[in-house]
């Protein structure tokens, strides 16, 4: 009568008495094998990873990893300039590098004309060693179009100045067929408080890129309301972020490649005070930019053929008979 994770402490050494116990415990507390393992852990896994206090059942996590493999390809986004028209311009190109921050599962598809297929989210971090990272994500929507789910298919990480950092996001960007570009943009704020970006680097790019998020309701745009780019992280927002993340995890709701990525949302706990974040000595950088990326596709139309227009012009009907 044994489950399977009974089969496994057995196999490690727990006594028949020691599993009589812990099914009594599980059964009188009503604790399931993850609260189990975080309150009486035993292996060493479940021993240093679990907290006690973690967002998403490892259970969850754990099955994502079937979709785990090796990036295709390494390497960077390379161009003329690192920032402004030349940075985007024909000169453009992925460069492979065994040591490249960007890791690339699935490079674009050119060969399929399709509109609102890809999503480029960043969470900015610092620049040096001991800084947050930058992430950069990149997610292909093409499977909605048939019911699928979306998939992640790049992961950049790097430590670079900000405003470089962006532009960074945007050769990715554009590199993925001109993709929507999602910035937290509150990172960008000294303050870290909403307020007037009209100096911030969004504004700088929207000049040379225009294909960004905006979280300003298109209703209020067409009332004359500015347009704010980016978006933006509150403690609301966040709560609402990892709840997504969560429901994605637990119903397999889009494919994880990166290993990394998956490792983050294990390690990624709630606080005592309420506010969610990495266990310390962790990180949470892939992940935050993974569930913004996500939540920007639940929000964006779902991707479409773009069909060939039909020439339909008098003289070309002409021509066309003429021909024959």
């Amino acid at each position: 009568s044994l489950t399977s994770h009974e089969r496994h402490v057995f196999e490690l050494g727990a006594t028949l008495e020691a599993i009589n116990w812990y099914r009594r415990k599980r059964h009188t507390d009503a604790y399931d094998d993850w609260r189990m393992g975080c309150e009486f852990p035993s292996d060493p896994t479940e021993a240093f990873q679990s907290t006690g206090r973690r967002a998403h059942n490892p259970e969850y996590v754990s099955a994502m990893r079937r979709y785990v493999r090796d990036p295709i390809a390494k390497g960077d986004m390379s161009a003329d300039a690192p920032h402004g028209k030349e940075a985007i311009d024909g000169s453009l190109r992925f460069v492979p590098s065994a040591e490249g921050p960007l890791w690339i599962w699935a490079h674009p598809d050119r060969s399929t004309a399709m509109s609102r297929r890809y999503i480029v989210s960043m969470d900015i971090g610092g620049r040096t060693p001991g800084a947050d990272w930058s992430v950069i994500s990149v997610i292909d929507r093409y499977w909605l179009a048939e019911g699928g789910v979306e998939e992640c298919i790049a992961t950049c990480r790097f430590h670079l100045d900000q405003d470089l950092a962006v532009w960074k996001a945007v050769q990715i960007a554009k590199y993925y067929c001109d993709a929507l570009l999602v910035v937290e943009a509150n990172s960008l704020d000294d303050k870290g408080t909403e307020g007037d970006h009209s100096l911030t680097i969004l504004d700088e790019i929207k000049g040379y890129y225009t294909n960004l998020y905006s979280r300003t309701d298109p209703q209020r745009i067409r009332e004359g309301a500015p347009e704010r780019y980016g978006f933006f992280t509150s403690s609301a927002s966040k709560s609402d972020l990892v709840n997504q993340m969560n429901k994605r995890l637990r119903e397999n709701g889009y494919i994880e490649h990166d290993a990394r990525a998956l490792d983050e949302a294990d390690t990624y706990e709630i606080k005592t005070d309420g506010s969610y974040g990495a266990v310390d000595g962790e990180h949470d950088d892939i992940y935050m930019s993974r569930a913004i990326a996500l939540k920007a596709s639940q929000t964006t139309p779902p991707p479409a053929m773009i069909l060939p227009r039909k020439n339909t012009q008098p003289h070309d009907t002409l021509l066309t008979e003429a021909s024959f």
